[in-house]
């Protein structure tokens, strides 16, 4: 017996289906399908994994600082195989997550000590200025005596 493939049939017993509502009904969508739908571009209206990491790197490195740094710390983190946006918004539950975490953290207080110390530098220098200035006017003022 030969079994053949009737669209009109198909059709109707979709269309029957659907018109039920006591009958409930699934979809299931592949992978591909959201960057299957293209916008009036030819581009996908949704890109596909790879385009959406790029998209997502290009955003994140022209937020600046610690934007950069910290994509990158999130990603070289990650297998070189699994560098994708699908990964890099799964890290932060992982245990590898928790040390990525405690890293940006890290990196965060050591950047704040460069900024301090730099700030207590520019304060030393300024007292030490005034210090100077004051021994020199010290030095420079005349002596007197009480009588």
């Amino acid at each position: 017996m030969t079994r053949t493939f009737d669209p009109v049939t198909e059709v109707q017993k979709l269309r029957d289906h659907l018109s039920s509502h006591d009958k409930p009904i699934a979809m299931l969508f592949g992978a591909g399908t959201s960057c299957a739908v293209q916008a009036t571009d030819g581009k996908p209206l949704i890109p596909a994994v790879a385009a959406l990491t790029e998209s997502c790197e290009q955003s994140a490195l022209s937020l600046g600082p610690p934007f950069p740094d910290a994509w990158t710390l999130i990603r070289d983190s990650l297998p070189e195989t699994r560098r994708d946006i699908e990964e890099i918004l799964s890290v932060d539950g992982s245990p590898g997550g928790r040390r990525l975490q405690l890293q940006l953290t890290i990196d965060k207080l050591n950047a704040r000590a460069v900024r301090l110390r730099t700030e207590i530098g520019q304060i030393e220098a300024a007292v030490g200025m005034t210090s100077s200035a004051l021994q020199q006017a010290r030095s420079e003022a005349p002596v007197t005596s009480a009588s």
